[in-house]
């Protein structure tokens, strides 16, 4: 009896030890594009994220990743590749099996662009001529903002899933001779990570 006794109090404390858990790693990877999923060729994204807990609905959240995606708007297209460095809130809507939330997060985008860089002059009956063609890349810092809408699961104590749909628009200017992007590039990213509350 008093075996059971010890063993039911151990389970009790172990239960309390792991809803007591502070912070949380989550590693997570998915897939990008510029054009809601669709249409689009698709690109990766991966990125490490720690959480604080605040409360028992909110986490303050850091993340650092590698993004890279395609954007066609011009001559030739562009190549991006990312180091994005960001912090922001998380709140739960629900708990249970399923938990979804909202989150929100604000930082930096450490962008390099790969594109060919094409120069053409323009002749006397107003047609334009290629005179030279090479690849070029171009590094940018970008301050940028990122929602989410998502939900987590638990399978097994302090170790779960994350499945997200996030949204990010990047305020990128750029110029193949006279012809300027759009300005605003706009990545969606379906996203799929594990966690580990410690």
């Amino acid at each position: 009896m008093k075996k059971l006794l010890l063993i039911i109090i151990l389970i009790v404390f172990n239960n309390e030890i792991y809803s007591q858990s502070n912070w949380q790693f989550e590693i997570l990877g998915g897939a990008r594009s510029t054009e809601f999923l669709i249409g689009d060729d698709l690109s990766f994204v991966g990125d490490a994220k720690i959480f604080y807990r605040l409360s028992e609905d909110s986490q303050l959240s850091f993340a650092a990743g590698y993004h890279e995606w395609s954007e066609k708007y011009g001559l030739n297209g562009n190549h991006f590749k990312a180091i994005p460095i960001f912090g922001g809130i998380r709140f739960q809507i629900l708990k249970g099996l399923l938990s979804p939330y909202l989150s929100g997060e604000f930082g930096l985008h450490f962008i390099s662009r790969d594109f060919i860089h094409q120069v053409y002059e323009r002749s006397a009956l107003g047609l334009y001529r290629l005179i030279s063609s090479e690849p070029a890349t171009e590094k940018k810092t970008i301050i940028s903002f990122r929602f989410a809408i998502g939900t987590t699961m638990e399978f097994y104590k302090n170790i779960g899933a994350d499945l997200s749909l996030r949204y990010s628009p990047i305020r990128y200017d750029y110029v193949y001779s006279a012809i300027a992007s759009r300005g605003t590039i706009n990545l969606y990213d379906l996203i799929f990570g594990l966690y580990y509350k410690f």
